[in-house]
């Protein structure tokens, strides 16, 4: 067993999680390189990372399961499920990213997200980066663009990422994948992982 110590961003208190060091270490090459490797994590078998608690225990739920659980759905607001997409990218987990990103296309709410994690996307991630473009698609569609924002807080490269996706022609029946003939797997990332067959 190892053990991560969680802290929340901005936040003393963690939670520390004990897991099999062999399903971690399977599917996160992050924490094969940490708890396999010649780093300090390899001889303590324990290592600090600061992630929000609840998305990195859906994380080590998804290891054991392969899946996301219904629980686990039900308890990640929109914020939440943006973290876990991130989260994902970091452990270098990307059958989680895609797990996470179906659940965003197909959620039938509306996301409602706080402005601070439309700056955390940006700094998490990547220009082209899925995520950046779900969320550029969601603001810029037809019925949340219409509303009164202070846009002038948002991250610059969003607004300009927003600006792009205005010039183009945009569908006139809002922010559906079929009304922009998008399937779900043009929002995923490859699986392959550098070195490893497929599993």
């Amino acid at each position: 067993m190892i053990t991560v110590n969680v802290t929340g961003v901005n936040n003393r208190r963690y939670e520390s999680f004990s897991i099999h060091k062999n399903f971690i270490c399977h599917y996160s090459p992050y924490f094969n390189a940490a708890f396999n490797g010649s780093f300090i994590e390899g001889e303590t078998q324990s290592l600090d990372m600061e992630a929000n608690p609840r998305v990195f225990s859906v994380f080590v739920n998804w290891i054991y399961s392969q899946k996301l659980e219904e629980e686990d759905i039900e308890d990640l607001d929109s914020d939440a499920q943006f973290q876990l997409w991130i989260l994902a990218d970091r452990l270098l987990v990307p059958k989680l990213q895609n797990a996470t990103m179906r659940l965003l296309l197909l959620n039938k709410r509306r996301p409602s997200l706080k402005r601070g994690t439309l700056q955390y996307v940006y700094e998490n991630t990547t220009k082209g980066s899925p995520l950046r473009t779900r969320l550029v698609e969601h603001y810029t569609s037809r019925g949340s663009f219409t509303k009164p924002r202070d846009y002038e807080n948002w991250p610059s490269e969003m607004l300009a990422d927003m600006v792009r996706v205005l010039g183009q022609s945009l569908p006139q029946t809002g922010d559906s994948l079929s009304a922009r003939n998008t399937k779900l797997e043009d929002y995923f990332v490859s699986e392959e992982i550098p070195g490893r067959n497929s599993q």
